[in-house]
């Protein structure tokens, strides 16, 4: 459908310029160049590829030197556009550290601490975004802002559980509904108030202070906004798959969130009568303990393996964009052996999950999903299979 109005849609007539960022920037620049004529453009992603605009590599989950370079062509790309142009905002999951400027006198390195810091306090994306919208000069609306007279298009691969729109990529061309308070709030809830940059605090207290403006809160005059597709497209494609394959599926939830820990225990549990397997779609968040290795569907499996002793139920936890945390591995598939295998080679399943090492722990016991980048993201995808 999406193809389709944009293929017969007046904009393709105009100049057109496109701007991708995230896990999937690639692959949604291919789609728009397909079925019409791009200007100019960029898209700004993980990986170097060919793409129909210039690439340019940013960081995930940390924002770095290519994502303050991607955020600043992208805001002249916006300023630049002929009134009447159309600009397209593509937006995929893992826009917020790939796309990023830092606002007044910050710098990327008070980007990186705070969000080192929020990523490992247990705050949620929309938490963990309203604090970043607040540090920027392109989240939060500002992109939009910088677009002026000119037609804008947003098409959005959703990785936020319920579709968010300013939480997704951190919302660089939707208002921005959350304030500089709300990010101080944040902050003070995770006990990061005193932690982050002094920098970082004085800014959000200057704009709680009135003397910094606030992130737009107005629309742009003429914004088109369509999510092309989101979780629950990929777990109506997992119940699909498993119908293929002679199985019975039911998507759980959509929402699914929580501690990854403690969400595992229950996915692991939940039995639906008559259906062989179990999908789960959403976000969880992890509040790092120690200082080991791993990502919110590496701990959701470990957690999740400590219940499957003695039970016929596998289980498996990964990121839809191949990549969960910081490590390679895109998360892992356990089963009533996983525990055993892991005391065979003198591994102790509980202190890795209190030392947030779960990756050590799969890695030894040969349990980790490596796909690579995949070039989309929309959230994770948890899958449980009780067996007969």
């Amino acid at each position: 459908a999406v193809r389709h109005s944009l293929k017969e849609d007046p904009l393709a007539d105009g100049e057109v310029v496109v701007i991708a960022s995230g896990k999937a920037a690639i692959a949604m620049t291919r789609g728009v160049a397909a079925v019409m004529d791009i200007t100019e453009g960029i898209a700004v992603t993980t990986v170097d590829a060919v793409a129909p605009v210039p690439v340019i590599v940013g960081g995930h989950p940390e924002p770095n030197a290519g994502s303050v370079a991607a955020g600043r062509r992208a805001l002249e790309l916006a300023a630049t556009a002929r009134p009447g142009a159309a600009v397209v905002y593509l937006v995929s999951g893992g826009s917020s550290a790939l796309l990023a400027l830092p606002a007044g006198a910050l710098t990327l390195d008070d980007l990186v601490a705070t969000n080192r810091l929020l990523l490992a306090s247990g705050a949620d994306i929309a938490d963990i975004n309203t604090v970043r919208k607040h540090l920027s000069a392109i989240k939060g609306g500002h992109l939009a802002a910088a677009a002026g007279d000119t037609r804008l298009l947003t098409l959005v691969l959703s990785d936020v559980v319920g579709n968010r729109l300013d939480v997704i990529g951190s919302g660089p061309t939707v208002p921005d509904p959350t304030t500089y308070g709300d990010a101080i709030d944040v902050l003070e809830t995770f006990g990061l108030r005193a932690r982050v940059p002094a920098t970082v605090a004085e800014h959000l207290a200057a704009g709680a202070a009135g003397v910094i403006d606030e992130t737009p809160k107005t629309d742009h005059a003429n914004h088109e906004i369509r999510v092309v597709a989101d979780g629950a497209t990929a777990a109506a494609a997992a119940v699909a798959s498993a119908g293929r394959r002679g199985l019975i599926g039911e998507v759980v939830t959509t929402t699914l969130g929580g501690e990854s820990r403690t969400a595992a225990v229950e996915a692991v549990a939940t039995r639906r009568p008559g259906i062989d397997l179990l999908v789960f779609r959403g976000e969880t968040t992890v509040t790092v303990s120690g200082a080991g290795l791993g990502g919110r569907n590496q701990e959701a499996a470990l957690a999740g393996a400590l219940a499957l002793e003695g039970s016929t139920t596998t289980f498996l936890a990964a990121d839809t964009d191949g990549i969960d945390g910081t490590t390679e591995a895109a998360g892992a598939v356990v089963d009533a052996g996983t525990i055993g295998r892991g005391r065979e080679v003198g591994l102790d399943a509980i202190e890795a999950l209190n030392c947030s090492d779960a990756h050590a722990y799969l890695t030894a016991t040969g349990d980790l999903i490596i796909t690579g980048p995949t070039g989309t993201n929309v959230a994770d995808l948890w899958l449980v299979h009780h067996g007969r």
